[in-house]
């Protein structure tokens, strides 16, 4: 079945989670390695402009970051569909989509709209 993990999900889809102190079990449907609050605490959220290839085409999204985690490894068949500072923040294997970032606070449905595609 499709999934889109954001945010808290991305931890929990990934593979592994560094720093894991506290004895999370993710669910490994995606071969991704995380760190939790990878560009910084709560105190530290922010919004930045990214470009995503989706379906072929570079499209601008709104990317809002909150104690969002950081991919630090990707395994085989792990595509990467945009970076923010040279690491994925939304990734993609087979029907497994991830994000770092928050689209739903926003009004941009593109990025929904590409999944749901998926889901097809």
């Amino acid at each position: 079945k499709p999934v889109w993990g954001t945010c808290a999900g991305m931890i929990m889809a990934g593979k592994s989670i560094e720093d894991n102190q506290a004895g999370v079990q993710p669910l490994g449907l995606i071969d991704i390695a995380v760190v939790r609050n990878g560009y910084g605490r709560q105190v530290f959220s922010f919004e930045e402009n990214i470009e995503a290839r989706l379906a072929g085409a570079q499209v601008p999204l709104t990317a809002t970051f909150i104690r969002a985690p950081r991919v630090t490894a990707l395994g085989p068949g792990v595509q990467v569909l945009a970076e923010y500072k040279d690491s994925p923040v939304l990734v993609e294997s087979g029907r497994v989509m991830a994000s770092s970032f928050h689209t739903e606070l926003g009004e941009d449905t593109r990025l929904l709209a590409y999944f749901l595609g998926k889901c097809l």
